[in-house]
């Protein structure tokens, strides 16, 4: 029997949560949410009360079948029978917008019920989406997609309870902020913009808390210019790179990152990386070849996962990226006889004096059939050298690899199609507990002309290697006799299209498939 499944992926809601033990006195709320104009009918709706700015209260919209119509029933607590206003908030699921103020609130008194179930009390929004921009110490990128109501830089930033001595930054400006006092901003940096991404540096964890209303971000141009633009994201759903940047005409190995990640366009592919959404607030740099105009698409993604299956970290170490002010990224492999060995369990770590700079554990790249290192390193000046270790969770292992480089402000080491190839002093990757029984590299892929296929046997047997093209038909057979470990064949390609192929080897031990690109 069939099962019909209705389901959606959410935005995280608020993290409202308080002991309603805690007090004393509570009185009672039927409301209907009036959401700009509409009820609510949503279930994963919420409204929560607030006094003196403290959460006291909370309740999902409930459907209600004896009365046919969609009510939160909303209980708030007080150590005062009677106490100042209630003041309300409003979480819409499905815009994954948090209204922060509402029309109506009312004075606490305990024991009392505004609004019954068969007239319930309706609270209207107006207009006005809060913004919660937490900061942690140290270094933040960061964008506003609400409206400013003043964008002066002191109005943005007043719900800040610790700015003393912090730095905010553009791209070509920046202030700093000097207590009494002056009790204020002062530096090159005096407004802020919505299209634009910030550096904020925070001496100690702080709260941006910011009202406005949300932006048509489908009529917002973002000019950005050859090389390096910093972005602000506006859209109030996160949404994928691919689908947030569809306005570009980007070419190969156009960059785009954020704090802690990144994704690298790649002809034929898309963009490719381990960032794979963007989202409010995050600022991104992007790097781009040409000149454009980035106007983000109408619609999103809702996107609540908090750890990519791809990139699970079995590292030993851990970086903290707001320690520094600045990024350089990386795309690695692990090489033995120029052939890519790295395997799920390996992750790559980067080090200046012994202090770790980054950690990217090994991703599958689907598109590529193979796994690589992404990753981002950090630092607060120009010129750091940086050395490398694999750690490998397999066997326990950890090694020193023989690169080695200087940091370089947003500078790139490696691309997609040509990572940095890593080795080992001494030891084989090669072998068995590194690579399993069987194993099928391609070297170059993507490639034009001629490649070499790789190709692991667990002994000395005929093989039988087939091409295929995306539809399945059959372009060569060819059977070749195979010596136990490593053997290779030449495959000449000239003459077929651009496109994406299919090689596999196979025998009675074994069966092995790589995707290939023909350029």
């Amino acid at each position: 029997k069939a099962i019909d499944v209705d389901y959606r992926v959410l935005c995280p809601a608020p993290l409202w949560e308080f002991d309603p033990a805690a007090y004393t006195y509570s009185m009672n709320f039927s409301l209907e949410l009036n959401i700009q104009g509409e009820v609510s009918e949503d279930k994963m709706d919420i409204v929560a009360a607030f006094i003196d700015g403290e959460l006291r209260g909370k309740a999902y919209v409930e459907y209600v079948p004896a009365l046919d119509r969609y009510e939160a029933f909303l209980t708030v607590y007080s150590d005062n029978f009677v106490d100042t206003n209630v003041e309300f908030q409003i979480w819409d699921a499905n815009e994954c917008a948090l209204y922060g103020t509402i029309i109506e609130s009312f004075p606490f008194v305990g024991d009392d019920l505004v609004g019954t179930p068969s007239n319930p009390q309706v609270i209207h929004t107006n207009g006005l989406l809060l913004r919660e921009i937490p900061l942690h110490n140290g270094w933040n990128w960061i964008s506003f997609n609400l409206g400013f109501p003043d964008p002066d830089l002191d109005s943005v930033l007043v719900s800040l309870d610790h700015p003393d001595n912090d730095i905010m930054k553009s791209q070509t400006a920046f202030a700093s902020y000097y207590g009494a006092p002056l009790n204020q901003w002062i530096g090159s940096l005096d407004t802020l913009n919505n299209t634009s991404m910030f550096q904020y540096r925070a001496d100690v964890p702080d709260t941006i808390f910011m009202v406005g209303t949300p932006i048509d971000h489908a009529t917002v141009k973002i000019p950005v210019q050859s090389g390096w633009n910093w972005i602000g994201y506006l859209p109030q759903n996160p949404m994928t790179v691919a689908e947030a940047l569809s306005s570009l005409t980007p070419l190969n190995g156009d960059v785009i990152k954020n704090q802690t990640a990144f994704a690298q366009y790649v002809a034929g592919y898309g963009w490719i990386g381990n960032l794979d959404f963007m989202q409010a607030p995050e600022g991104y740099l992007l790097k781009i070849s040409n000149p454009d105009t980035l106007l983000y698409p109408d619609g999103g993604n809702f996107h609540i996962e908090e750890v990519d299956e791809r990139t699970v970290t079995y590292s030993p170490w851990v970086v903290t990226p707001t320690d520094f002010e600045h990024t350089m990224i990386l795309v690695g492999v692990l090489s033995d006889d120029d052939y890519n060995v790295t395997r799920e369990g390996m992750t790559l770590g980067a080090f200046v004096n012994g202090e770790v700079r980054g950690v990217a554990p090994a991703m599958y790249v689907e598109a590529l059939d193979e796994w690589m290192f992404f990753m981002t390193i950090y630092a607060n000046q120009s010129g750091e050298p940086i050395d490398f270790k694999l750690y490998d969770i397999n066997d326990e292992s950890t090694v020193d690899l023989n690169e080695s480089f200087y940091f370089a402000i947003d500078g790139q080491e490696g691309g997609v199609q040509d990572p940095v190839p890593f080795t080992m002093d001494g030891v084989s990757a090669v072998v068995d507990g590194i690579t399993p029984e069987g194993a099928l590299v391609v070297r170059p892929n993507p490639f034009a002309g001629e490649t070499t296929i790789a190709f692991r046997s667990p002994s000395f047997e005929e093989v039988t290697v087939t091409m295929t093209d995306a539809t399945g038909r059959m372009l060569k057979l060819e059977e070749v006799p195979a010596m136990k470990g490593w053997n290779t064949l030449n495959w000449d390609a000239s003459g077929l299209p651009a496109g994406i192929y299919v090689i596999k080897v196979t025998s009675k031990d074994m069966s092995l498939t790589s995707k290939v690109v023909v350029k």
